[in-house]
This record gives C-alpha cells, sequence and structure tokens, in this order.
C-alpha cells in the first residue's frame, strides 16, 4: 500500500455491529480485508505519520470474529 493510496479520504473504512456500540474499522489491502487491531496500528501510523495528527485508536472495535 503506497503513502499515496494510505492517505486517501476512503480509508480506512468504519462502520458499526450490532454487538458494539464502538466503530468497526478496516482497510482493503492487496484485495483482501485488514480489520483491527492491525487496521487500527495502521490507521495510527497514517494520522499520526502523514497528517501529523495525534491520533488514539483504542477506541476502535474488532469484528465480532477476532473476540474469541
Amino acid at each position: 500500500m503506497t503513502l499515496e493510496r494510505l492517505a486517501h479520504p476512503k480509508t480506512p473504512e468504519f462502520s458499526s455491529i450490532p454487538e458494539s456500540d464502538r466503530p468497526l474499522i478496516r482497510l482493503s489491502i492487496a484485495r483482501a480485508k485488514v480489520h483491527a487491531p492491525t487496521a487500527a496500528v495502521i490507521y495510527q501510523f497514517r494520522e499520526v505519520g502523514i497528517f501529523g495528527r495525534d491520533t488514539r485508536v483504542d477506541h476502535l472495535e474488532q469484528p465480532v470474529f477476532a473476540w474469541r
């Protein structure tokens, strides 16, 4: 994934799930969906490294399949 693509306004994707009040985060990388916690770390890198924004990711949710 290039920095240009990582900086795109539609990267990452946020959605909601009925099991949680927290936003679910995911990224499309190499034709695959990457979810939290990996997507959250990459998103934090994007916000801090590219845009210089102090960003926390502890409020972001993982998909239900990762709760086990």
